[in-house]
């Protein structure tokens, strides 16, 4: 029976996906073609486990809970909210430009210099931040990987066990009809 149950919950967490909005179901094809495989070469239970990943991932953000909402987003909205904040910094240093004109364009220059490191930084977090990410997919990918290999060197391991099973099947076999049959064996005289 445990087979039976486990059988009709895995079709009942498939067929779930069909009936959900256009949006959810977009999100979920984005993020399984991030693994690098096709729909079917991921085993059922990898494509359950993104499946819950995802709507995980979508539930918080419709909710607006940050407190459950992956690393990977939470690191997106830090990096637009730095890039807003230097936004907010050209534009105030436009408006002292234009408030104050040419006597105070040096300091407007320490403004325009520190805007421009906040910038470079700005670029460097996020190129960081793109790296993890592809970092991120191919160890999953490698995981993936690794578990298929373990599996295919399982499979070649038991056949080698019930190949030496027969072989020495073989051997008594022979054996018994040399002794029986008062045979020589190769060799003896």
């Amino acid at each position: 029976m445990s087979t039976i149950n486990q059988l009709l919950k895995t079709v009942e967490q498939i067929s779930v996906i069909s009936g959900c909005n256009g949006h959810f179901t977009e999100g979920l094809a984005r993020r399984i073609d991030e693994t690098g495989y096709d729909l079917d070469d991921l085993k059922i239970s990898e494509l359950i486990a993104i499946t819950e990943q995802h709507r995980e991932l979508y539930n918080n953000s419709l909710s607006g809970n940050p407190s459950s909402t992956p690393t990977q987003y939470k690191a997106k909205q830090a990096v637009d909210a730095l890039k807003y904040i230097s936004m907010s910094i050209k534009t105030v240093q436009n408006d002292i430009e234009a408030l104050y004109g040419q006597e105070h364009k040096r300091s407007v220059a320490g403004l325009v210099s520190a805007s421009t490191d906040i910038n470079n930084h700005l670029k460097s977090i996020n190129n960081d931040f793109n790296s993890l990410v592809d970092k991120s997919k191919s160890m999953a990918n490698v995981s993936m990987d690794c578990k298929r290999l373990h599996e295919y060197l399982s499979s070649i391991h038991a056949q080698i066990i019930d190949a030496l099973s027969t072989t020495n099947s073989l051997e008594r076999v022979c054996l018994d009809f040399v002794s029986k049959n008062n045979l020589s064996m190769g060799g003896e005289s």
